[in-house]
């Protein structure tokens, strides 16, 4: 699984795509305008943007099933993670592992600094990336499609 872009994606569309590739320990790939079918061979997240900002992710798989989450983004903090694995704390409104990642509730024998925590606010899910006691960024969901 790799991460890309939208074609012409903000710098901060980049910045984003590159910090959550970091994090998931996926490749980033920059798209440049190289059509989407091209990249079909294996399971992709396309991040989206709308008014220059980060709004979407689809993560489609070589088969061409997607989901889709819609989201705001809020600062996002540039720190190298590592290749530890991530792990979901809380109810996500999906199954983690299609970010490669693991939910609480899954035993592991390892311990990690990188964490997902999903929390409720007014309704809204936010999800908290953070490494350590750092948060990376936070993405406020809007709207989640095909799961």
């Amino acid at each position: 699984m790799f991460i890309t872009t939208s074609r012409k994606p903000s710098r901060k569309t980049r910045t984003f795509a590159k910090v959550l590739a970091d994090f998931l320990n996926l490749e980033y790939v920059p798209r440049g305008k190289t059509g989407i079918s091209e990249f079909l061979s294996e399971r992709m997240i396309v991040i989206g943007e709308k008014d220059g900002n980060p709004f979407s992710m689809k993560i489609i798989s070589p088969e061409g099933d997607s989901v889709n989450l819609y989201f705001n983004v809020s600062n996002i903090l540039k720190v190298k993670t590592g290749k530890a694995p991530v792990i979901f704390k809380g109810e996500p409104p999906f199954d983690p592992s299609l970010f490669g990642a693991v939910g609480e509730g899954v035993k592991v024998n390892f311990k990690t600094e990188k964490k997902v925590l999903v929390k409720k606010i007014n309704g809204w899910t936010i999800l908290d990336f953070r490494y350590g006691e750092k948060s990376l960024f936070k993405l406020k969901l809007l709207n989640t499609g095909g799961l």
